[in-house]
């Protein structure tokens, strides 16, 4: 039968220094699964972000836009009346993607995507089509993360749970353990987490590299 331990706060150099083998432990995982996943979502964003461009009404306005800067650029420099109408005409149809795209943000659950801004732009200069290319794959992104999160994306619910899992882990220093307990409940969740954290010298394996290293 295991003896229990006595409750004994935790010193706060040791808190600090199991806070910071959770968050560099929590990390190296969460970088670990988050590469996979960015991949797997970058590539979902890439075969679907033309469709997403035509669904929200812009793709025909997006074809007419890079002419106009293209043509606008191309007559900057010698054809000041051209230019003028020309830009003026690239404006407009700015500001008639920046109108249909208003409502497409506020039904994204990303708060960082605010409204698109493209049309404010002195007379000298061409509209950044690439802004809206930014924007536009921006809010298809959060978009897609929203649809794997309905849809139950495995990997999507492994960072999920890689957050609680993290959470619990610091918890577990501020609710009266002593370490040794604390320590035994940390790796449990390690356990869980699948982060394999070496506790003897055994566990840790070493390529040999020179004749000595065997002997």
């Amino acid at each position: 039968m295991k003896k229990e331990s006595k409750m004994q706060p935790i010193r706060v150099q040791e808190k600090d220094y199991w806070r910071n083998q959770i968050r560099n432990n929590f990390d190296e995982r969460s970088c670990e699964v988050n590469n996979i996943y960015a991949k797997q979502l970058n590539d979902k964003v890439e075969k679907s972000l033309p469709q997403f461009r035509k669904s929200i009404n812009v793709d025909k306005l997006l074809v007419a836009l890079e002419g106009q800067v293209h043509d606008y650029e191309h007559f900057r420099d010698s054809y000041k009346t051209t230019l003028k109408n020309k830009h003026a005409e690239m404006v407009e149809t700015a500001m008639k993607i920046e109108k249909t795209c208003k409502g497409f943000v506020e039904s994204s659950a990303n708060d960082s995507i605010g409204n698109l801004h493209i049309s404010d732009v002195r007379h000298d200069e061409a509209v950044n089509i690439y802004k809206f290319n930014s924007w536009s794959a921006d809010l298809c992104r959060s978009w897609a993360e929203q649809d794997d999160i309905r849809k139950g994306n495995k990997l999507k619910m492994f960072l999920n749970g890689l957050h609680q899992l993290r959470d619990m882990a610091y918890s577990r220093l501020e609710e009266g353990y002593s370490l040794t307990d604390a320590k035994d409940e940390i790796f449990k969740i390690y356990s869980k987490a699948g982060i394999q954290v070496p506790t003897l010298p055994e566990h840790v394996e070493l390529p040999i590299l020179l004749e000595n290293d065997s002997q």
